[in-house]
């Protein structure tokens, strides 16, 4: 059976309807869809059982291009070949706010991810996206497929940590989506409530490969089990999303402006004789360099004297250089590996600590 063939249909600032034709007889529809014509090494959700017509693809995000292809599953189970590549642009929303702030940055975020000893769901992950690829920092996802009423659950065990900071991370939220948090001694988490509060960290922001949500619960709590509740209508009911992190924020007041970023592709690219490129396609990271300043000697023993053997160059940290909530905080967040970074105590009672950390979202 030929692939199908894709055309495009309206599209408003968070839909974009999609005509199909020269469909198989028989089955479903198999749709993907991402800010990368490629689809590799992004937030590209692949949804499946989608019905053999054209769709509409509802929680997009305004002011960007999003590529879609599909491609038809057959009653037998066997799969046809992918559509062609139809790209839709979706107009454009609300204005950001960017007004300057009378306060412009607030103290460092560093949180150390507490273990989790087990997760579970309500029976709505997706078949080869499990709960525990949350836990994983590589660019693997858990997927909730056919919620009920657009909620997505799942429960992260974790022994009583001390916890007030919960990240996830690289998600395909709509714009409206909603978080609520719960966390007791039971799985139903029947003892705190948070929320449901805004999922994104940041409203209006277009066309960035995931989106993010930041929750900071105002005290250090000590639960079993913490339930997380996602409000998101999705394509097919169908919720993506590639990390999450619980742990306790390790703040202190004191913090240094200055910020170096750069960015760092995992990709090679080389020349034949002729010149002609060869690529090998890489996930893109960002290396960030900052610095914590004037500590005491406290603040430095308390919060930052065990990272390197708690997570050394090797284990994840979620990190936020300022936690000033505006329109870009969702551009400083950070959760990757510390790759260096020194503690300098000159001839003071003060310290100051440097971070180089290299973040994949």
């Amino acid at each position: 059976m030929p692939a199908p063939v894709l055309s495009p249909g309206a599209v408003t600032a968070s839909s974009a309807a999609v005509l199909a034709a020269n469909l198989a007889a028989d089955g479903t529809l198999d749709v993907q869809y991402s800010i990368r014509a490629d689809f590799h090494i992004c937030v590209a959700p692949l949804v499946t059982g989608v019905a053999r017509a054209g769709f509409t693809i509802p929680g997009l995000n305004a002011g960007t291009t999003y590529y879609i292809r599909a491609r038809s599953r057959r009653a037998s189970g066997a799969v046809e070949d992918w559509s062609n590549v139809l790209a839709a642009r979706t107009t454009a929303g609300p204005a950001r706010v960017v007004a300057p702030a009378s306060i412009m940055i607030e103290p460092a975020m560093l949180v150390v991810p507490a273990p989790v000893l087990s997760w579970a769901d309500n029976g709505n992950t997706l078949a080869g996206y499990p709960l525990e690829n949350l836990g994983f920092d590589g660019p693997v996802a858990w997927t909730s497929k056919n919620a009920a009423s657009d909620v997505h659950i799942f429960i992260a065990e974790l022994g009583g940590a001390p916890i007030d900071t919960i990240a996830l991370l690289a998600s395909n939220a709509a714009a409206d989506a909603t978080v609520t948090v719960k966390a007791g001694s039971t799985v139903a988490g029947d003892d705190y409530t948070f929320g449901p509060a805004t999922f994104r960290a940041s409203a209006n922001l277009p066309g960035r490969p995931g989106y993010h949500a930041l929750l900071r619960l105002g005290a250090v709590l000590q639960h079993r089990y913490w339930r997380v509740e996602i409000t998101s209508d999705n394509f097919s009911d169908q919720f993506h999303l590639e990390h999450a992190v619980f742990g306790q924020n390790r703040v202190t007041k004191n913090h240094s402006v200055d910020k170096t970023e750069s960015g760092i592709d995992l990709g090679t690219l080389e020349r034949t004789r002729g010149g002609n490129p060869v690529r090998t396609i890489g996930a893109r990271l960002r290396r960030v360099d900052f610095d914590l300043s004037v500590l005491t000697e406290a603040d430095y023993e308390v919060n930052y004297a065990d990272l390197d053997w708690r997570v050394g160059a090797t284990e994840p940290v979620l990190c936020v250089p300022n936690m000033k909530a505006n329109a870009f905080l969702h551009d400083r967040i950070l959760y990757g590996a510390l790759r260096g970074g020194k503690t300098n105590n000159p001839a003071s009672p003060r310290y100051s600590r440097g971070f180089t950390i290299e973040s994949i979202v």
